[in-house]
């Protein structure tokens, strides 16, 4: 069995996924193979959904970031709890390396359900901005700047 698999199953996470500037080096890395760090401050970015939250999200996180961290040394290891983040910023997740699925069913459904959330939080914020931008444009917001003359 693979560590990565090990370290999912033991906290109860049903997804994880690698994501960011590094995944492919740390797909590498949990392939067991070998590769260069070109900047000391590199970190392998993490995404992980839990089966059910964890009593002690502290703890767990703590505990996960270090077991993480060690399956990518000397890369540092920075996590992300995909419960807690918006749909655009998961969606950002799921374009990454899924490296572990305890159900490949449930990973489909997940990662469908992210896109159409995804797609509808964006269409509000083209909506908001177009809104913001033409009320800045027609003179509806004005704002003063005082400097403190004390």
């Amino acid at each position: 069995m693979r560590l990565i698999d090990e370290v999912c199953k033991k906290h109860n996470i049903a997804l994880c996924y690698l994501f960011g500037s590094q995944q492919e080096k740390g797909k590498a890395l949990l392939e067991g193979r070998q590769v260069t760090m070109e900047d000391s401050e590199s970190d392998i970015d993490f995404a992980v959904l839990f089966k059910k939250l964890p009593d002690d999200i502290l703890k767990t996180y703590a505990s996960l970031s270090l077991e993480l961290q060690g399956l990518v040394s000397p890369f540092k290891a920075d996590l992300l709890f995909l419960h807690e983040v918006d749909h655009l910023i998961q969606l950002e997740t799921i374009k990454g390396i899924n490296v572990y699925s305890e159900d490949e069913a449930f990973r489909e459904d997940y990662e469908e359900k992210v896109m159409i959330f995804a797609s509808d939080e964006l269409e509000i914020f083209k909506l908001n901005e177009k809104d913001l931008f033409e009320a800045i444009e027609d003179g509806y917001f004005e704002f003063e700047y005082k400097a403190d003359r004390r």
